[in-house]
């Protein structure tokens, strides 16, 4: 009887142990662990509604100028179609698409005969708007349409695909990020995930705690081209890149050790029985 005792006591050492393990890798991991609360309407996240993008140097830019009236006049003032193996939403007729600007170091873009015309420091729909007002002068009625090329973003650290992500609209979250990244790893911490952004020169720096729903009323919920994220990993990992081989050969012992604790224990319940 207390042969059968015994073994029931070891057996659900190990079930209990298993169990709050699972426990602790669970919180450790989940996101948005205050869900509940705003789920029962104890609290809400007012997404920033000021975000917007401005143009800076270097930027590539698409700027497409056409006139519902006239469509002929609007020609000039377009660079030149190239041909495309691999069309885009731009393309044009026979698989051709449209080039893009660069904006040169003092801002500027320089549009067929129209010249130099500055956008840096300005909205996309500000830009816009810019073009059209020294098109007036030639084309009635002109219809641009102006569109951000260079979003990128780079993501490094413990997420499951790293590296530098392009994006072909203007708004990118921290979440967008992380899932074109394939997600954080199982190290990573979801309480310190670090952004680094360039703004006029200055860097811009922000934690993300990706365990709390508040992150996304934070002013850096949007992200801007060229940003970096970095996703800090935890002591675990950082134990691993410390101790290297000599802490997996403990970790691989200790694995095996349990795993002949577990195989001793259930061969002697199995004669126990036997032999009963």
């Amino acid at each position: 009887m207390k042969d059968r005792c015994f073994f029931k006591n070891v057996l659900a050492f190990f079930a209990v142990s298993l169990l709050f393990s699972s426990c602790y890798h669970t919180k450790e991991i989940s996101y948005f662990q205050d869900f509940e609360k705003y789920q029962q309407g104890q609290a809400s996240v007012n997404t920033p509604e000021n975000y917007q993008i401005k143009i800076r140097p270097d930027d590539e830019l698409r700027i497409i100028v056409s006139a519902a009236m006239n469509p002929e006049a609007a020609a000039p003032f377009n660079l030149s179609p190239v041909i495309s193996q691999s069309p885009t939403s731009s393309a044009v007729a026979n698989g051709a698409t449209y080039q893009s600007y660069l904006v040169d170091t003092e801002g500027n873009v320089t549009i067929p005969s129209l010249g130099k015309v500055k956008l840096s420091g300005l909205t996309v729909e500000q830009a816009k708007t810019e073009v059209e007002s020294k098109l007036k002068a030639y084309i009635k009625d002109p219809i641009v349409t102006l569109r951000l090329l260079s979003f990128r973003i780079t993501v490094l650290g413990e997420v499951n695909s790293p590296g530098t992500q392009y994006y072909d609209r203007q708004r990118v979250t921290i979440l967008d990020a992380i899932s074109q990244a394939r997600d954080l790893s199982i190290f990573a911490r979801r309480d310190n995930i670090r952004l680094i952004r360039d703004a006029d020169g200055k860097k811009e720096y922000y934690v993300y705690d990706l365990t709390k729903s508040d992150f996304m009323s934070s002013p850096y919920f949007y992200l801007k081209p060229n940003d970096l994220i970095y996703v800090v990993p935890n002591k675990e990992r950082q134990g691993d890149a410390v101790m290297g081989q000599e802490k997996q050969y403990r970790t691989s012992l200790t694995m095996s050790v349990v795993s002949l604790t577990m195989g001793v224990v259930s061969t002697m319940a199995t004669i126990f029985a036997i032999t009963k």
